[in-house]
């Protein structure tokens, strides 16, 4: 037993020598500049199909204090202004979330440049920077049609200098053309102390470009901003919605075949979800107006009569419209030749829309999203309904054209249409009737 718990000792006693060598098998790497730098990510987040305008962001890094105190040495290194440029083209669009999936939303995000480089460092210790968003170069001059948030976060980077001493000779740690007295930087930190949203909350990260190329691909010092845009009429309270050019989304019905009916009302329902991204620019309802030809009627009669009173709205020209909640499904009616008409419905918002079966009609819907038009989708048969889900309101024109076609064969028999055929048969007829009595006459008078 004695000799067992000799043992026993003498392997613990070697794991603990083992595990006190560990630092120094794992000592700084040679050049600890080549991985201790620090960038700015700019996200741009926007919904989906929307055309943001080409944009820059400035940003100021400020000097805060050194070696944990708020004195400002005059050889203090000051980084200054930072811009990041969006032009549309140079964004990159990852399938990776910076905040979880996030349905309907495009992100994109472009790295500054490397704040520390070519920094000569005046001596060792520990200097203190304050990141923020200042402004950007691009104005909102028609909040009716277009809003962007700004980032409100901040950030703490520190930056730790140390200098080459002889321990650092003495390992091999001085990297070719440095020597002893030589400063480099040992670390960077970085902590957000407050939110895009401005809310304060601690957040430690990792500054560094790229990120580590495994699980990010961006420096965490992120500032975040959302645009969001409409298109449509120039004046959302006095639009033309006679004017294709004015509109944003129109669901049109068309009723065809020889046995359709131009004055049946379908019923049908659709939900508009809207983009999310800023809870400013987000309206109470949308306008949608019944369109027939030139003419703008009063949708009462597209609505069942109880809900005339909540959604029904008058504009500044007197013309009345719909009042078409978000997110919540409305039930209206169309006629042949009608058309219910959205003006303002923001760039990403997608919609789903269902018509109801009508006997004997074979249903058909077609959709066009900025401008490109899709196959059509058709009910499973005759008297069944048909519908679409997550359609996008995309930057040009964007649709829904309904058709249902009521089509009966008719009975067997005469008809007007085949007549001319059975008359060419019946005077075929005659004629060799003619030509047998005629020929039968004669063999008799030969006899």
């Amino acid at each position: 037993m004695k000799k067992i718990a000799r043992i026993m000792l003498a392997a613990i006693l070697a794991m603990t020598l083992s595990l006190g060598m560990v630092p120094a098998a794992h000592a700084d790497p040679v050049d600890p500049t080549t991985i201790n730098t620090a960038a700015i990510t700019k996200v741009l987040k926007v919904p989906v199909g929307t055309d943001y305008p080409a944009m820059t962001f400035e940003f100021e890094v400020e000097r805060v204090g050194f070696n944990d105190t708020t004195n400002i040495p005059a050889n203090f290194p000051q980084i200054g202004t930072v811009f990041i440029a969006f032009d549309g083209a140079t964004a990159t669009s990852r399938t990776e979330a910076l905040e979880g999936t996030v349905a309907g939303v495009s992100t994109y995000y472009l790295e500054s440049h490397e704040l520390l480089a070519a920094i000569n460092w005046p001596t060792a210790g520990k200097y203190e920077y304050k990141v923020t968003e200042v402004d950007t170069n691009y104005t909102i001059l028609d909040p009716l049609h277009e809003a962007m948030e700004l980032s409100l976060a901040e950030y703490s980077l520190s930056v730790y200098v140390r200098e080459y001493n002889a321990d650092d000779a003495a390992a091999g740690r001085i990297p070719a053309g440095k020597s002893i007295g030589d400063r480099y930087i040992y670390a960077v930190g970085m902590i957000r102390v407050v939110s895009d949203d401005g809310v304060p909350g601690y957040f430690k990260g990792d500054p560094t470009p790229g990120g580590n190329q495994v699980t990010t691909f961006y420096s965490d010092m992120i500032f975040t901003n959302k645009y969001v845009k409409t298109n449509g009429a120039d004046d959302p309270d006095d639009p033309d919605p006679t004017d294709p050019g004015d509109s944003t989304l129109n669901i049109t019905k068309t009723v065809a075949g020889d046995m359709g009916s131009i004055v049946l009302p379908f019923d049908f329902t659709i939900t508009v979800n809207v983009p999310t991204l800023i809870p400013s620019y987000q309206l109470d309802t949308y306008k949608a107006y019944l369109v027939a030809g030139n003419n703008v009627l009063d949708p009462s009669v597209a609505i069942d009569a109880s809900l005339v009173a909540t959604l029904v709205g008058t504009d500044s020209s007197g013309m009345k419209y719909l009042k078409i909640a978000p997110f919540t499904a409305v039930a209206f009616k169309l006629t042949h030749g009608q058309s219910l008409v959205f003006i303002n419905t923001p760039v990403g918002t997608n919609y789903s829309i269902s018509e109801a079966g009508v006997d004997r009609y074979t249903a058909s819907v077609r959709v066009t999203t900025n401008n490109v038009q899709g196959g059509p989708t058709n009910g499973t048969a005759a008297g069944t309904g048909v519908s679409i889900t997550g359609a996008l309101v995309g930057e040009a024109l964007n649709k829904a054209d309904f058709t249902n076609t009521f089509d009966l064969t008719p009975p067997s028999g005469l008809t007007l249409e085949n007549l001319p055929f059975y008359l060419m048969v019946l005077l075929a007829l005659g004629a060799l009737v003619v030509f047998v009595v005629a020929k039968r006459r004669k063999r008799q008078e030969e006899e």
